[in-house]
């Protein structure tokens, strides 16, 4: 029989195809679809997670060989990508396949009676996630529908705010949507903070490849932000390398601006255009099928919003 070590059974973002894999594509020596018994599939907050159940229930799944020669790298990328707070590390689970009993590990939900777990009937998929299929979708008409016309602060501070109060909301939004993507693509490890996230996203390819693709003024207008309490650093939204963090730090800067905030209405407006443009091109480029979900549920297909001073 074989060590569990050597194989790693798989059922939700770290699948291939979806937007996990690339954590481990490259340790691996092979992978094959196939199920295993005795489990039901549940999610919770956005996340799959298993748990034992009647032995006839089963998840479909992959079985994931490890590269010998990477055998410590991998699981120490596994375990780092899963962390202690949602699943638990269970080895020598029994896998058939091909008519032979493979012994593997998998990890299985924590405290399945928390948070309010639901019942999958099928495999799950990142277009499933309703951040990212039905939320995004919708807000990204709204940052495209934007018909803004601010005054001077100062002078109507009634009519500024009005339309200032709903371009932050759609901004925060946007990025609570930007961490809950990058908390499916590399763990939700306790103790990772989200710029640590933020970092891995802007080094990935599928970023690179997105950015390039908006990264023209009509879809990413360009500006230039520091940190409020650092103001002699600068960070560009035309820029490969520091874009995101610019992006981040606009929404930083809105907790700790005060009355300076008068300021911000064009800048959280070339940054709600940017960043949506950019979710939406690296997700329907990364997670198959996500635009059939967006098609269903608005009616239409999503084009790049577009940015006019």
């Amino acid at each position: 029989m074989n060590e569990p070590a050597d194989f790693l059974f798989v059922y939700g973002s770290l699948k291939p195809h979806e937007l996990g894999f690339e954590q481990i594509k490259n340790l691996i020596v092979n992978y094959r679809e196939t199920e295993i018994r005795g489990y039901s599939l549940y999610v919770r907050d956005g996340l799959p997670l298993i748990k034992k159940t009647f032995q006839d229930n089963k998840v479909r799944g992959f079985l994931i060989e490890v590269n010998p020669n990477y055998r410590i790298e991998f699981w120490k990328s596994v375990d780092d990508y899963e962390g202690t707070t949602n699943y638990r590390r269970e080895d020598g689970q029994r896998i058939l396949i091909e008519n032979s009993e493979i012994l593997a590990t998998t990890y299985v939900g924590r405290k399945m009676n928390k948070g309010n777990p639901q019942l999958l009937n099928e495999p799950w998929s990142s277009k499933q996630n309703p951040i990212l299929s039905q939320s995004f979708p919708f807000l990204h008409l709204k940052i495209s529908s934007n018909n803004l016309k601010f005054t001077e602060a100062e002078h109507d501070p009634s009519g500024y705010w009005r339309q200032m109060n709903d371009l932050l909301s759609q901004y925060l939004l946007l990025v609570s949507i930007l961490e809950q993507l990058t908390v499916v693509k590399f763990g939700g490890r306790k103790g990772q903070e989200p710029m640590v996230r933020i970092g891995k996203f802007q080094d990935s390819d599928g970023f690179k490849n997105a950015f390039e693709k908006i990264n023209q003024e009509l879809f990413n207008p360009s500006f230039y932000v520091s940190d409020s309490r650092k103001v002699e650093d600068s960070l560009s939204s035309s820029s490969p390398d520091k874009a995101l963090e610019a992006w981040y730090q606009v929404r930083s800067n809105l907790q700790h601006r005060g009355k300076s905030s008068i300021y911000d209405a064009g800048l959280v407006q070339k940054s709600c255009i940017g960043l949506s443009n950019l979710l939406l091109e690296y997700l329907r480029t990364e997670v198959s099928g996500i635009e059939d979900e967006w098609c269903k549920i608005l009616g239409r297909n999503l084009n790049f919003a577009e940015y006019t001073a």
